[in-house]
């Protein structure tokens, strides 16, 4: 009975596994076609590189264009191969976004018209494909030009892919080589710089709106600025803090510098700053210097452009204790004490 079992047993794991077997050959053969049938052609093996950046170690991925209204600018782009076979080379210019992360992301769909490629133009009708054969130099001059009324920074990319010109593969993959090529338009009159405290939630009395005040632990508080960058050039911040009050307590402090972006607002807050026990009345005293921060050469601009900007707040801050109304408590106690007698002596 235990032999009839085991040949039993026996004979079905071997028609199982041939099954499998058989199985996993014809998924194999079918890997291989579909690996056979993806085209190989690699957008690694083009290199763009801008003209005047040909021969020179350096990175190309980002690139600031200054620019005036009505001026017109040219970039050269210069693209070589390395890839086997000729391929197809398609080029764009698209719009930008920032993810959650706050980086900037570039736009592919490189072939639709878009508010940043209506800056550039070319000498063939704007057509923005070639063929490139392995070995081969490419050199293409867009123009750059800007309408008047545009002004500040104009983030965008520069991005490339190719496809296979001669491939009979039945798959292929497409890839993205991508650039930040952003443009700052400016005139130096259009410039300015200035920064704005504005007014800041708070939940520990403050005498100063600007000044926020927040309970972290028990005897730990942390001020706040919240500060607004009113024009077109970044600033970059810097915060000194000094608290104090009658009882000879002081601390002074600085924060991490900041880097705030054309209008943008931003919250810097202090770490967690320790207090008396006692609490009550304290000083508040804040210092607040702004550089400005130039992404484009400013040799030509008038250094009270490029000059550091000081401004100070002050204020009071109240934060309460049981402390001091057990202490009230004691004092009227002490007062009735001293005062009662004298009154009785004054009835009598």
């Amino acid at each position: 009975m235990h032999k009839q079992q085991y040949i039993l047993y026996f004979y079905i794991t071997n028609k199982m596994f041939k099954k499998n077997l058989f199985k996993l050959f014809f998924v194999s053969i079918f890997l291989l076609w579909l690996v056979s049938s993806i085209s190989k052609a690699d957008v690694q093996n083009i290199k763009m590189t801008y003209c005047e950046n040909v021969g020179v170690n350096t990175q190309d991925d980002s690139k600031l264009i200054s620019i005036n209204p009505w001026e017109e600018q040219e970039i050269c782009l210069n693209f070589s191969s390395k890839e086997e076979g000729e391929v197809n080379v398609i080029y764009g210019f698209t719009e930008w976004s920032l993810n959650n992360k706050w980086t900037q992301v570039c736009n592919p769909s490189i072939e639709e018209a878009n508010s940043f490629s209506n800056l550039f133009s070319n000498d063939n009708w704007n057509i923005r494909n070639f063929n490139l054969k392995s070995g081969d130099i490419k050199i293409i001059k867009e123009k750059i030009s800007v309408p008047v009324g545009m002004s500040g920074m104009i983030y965008g990319c520069m991005l490339h892919k190719i496809k296979g010109v001669k491939s009979q593969k039945m798959f292929t993959i497409e890839a993205l080589i991508k650039r930040h090529l952003n443009i700052f338009i400016w005139w130096a009159a259009e410039i300015k710089k200035s920064i704005t405290l504005l007014n800041n939630k708070w939940d520990i009395f403050s005498s100063n709106s600007n000044i926020s005040v927040k309970k972290i632990e028990k005897d730990k508080i942390s001020l706040g600025l919240l500060i607004k960058n009113n024009w077109n050039i970044s600033q970059n911040i810097n915060i000194e803090w000094s608290v104090n009050n009658a009882l000879w307590y002081e601390k002074t402090f600085t924060t991490e510098p900041v880097l705030v972006g054309p209008g943008k607002e931003i919250q810097i807050s202090s770490d967690a700053l320790l207090i008396p026990t006692y609490k009550w009345f304290f000083n508040t005293s804040i210092k607040i210097t702004s550089e400005p921060v130039f992404a484009f050469n400013v040799d030509n601009l008038d250094p009270a452009l490029k000059a550091t900007t000081t401004m100070t707040e002050t204020g009071k801050i109240f934060i309460f204790s049981r402390i001091w109304i057990i202490a009230g408590v004691l004092a009227l106690v002490v007062l009735v004490l001293i005062f009662r007698p004298l009154f009785k002596k004054h009835q009598q």
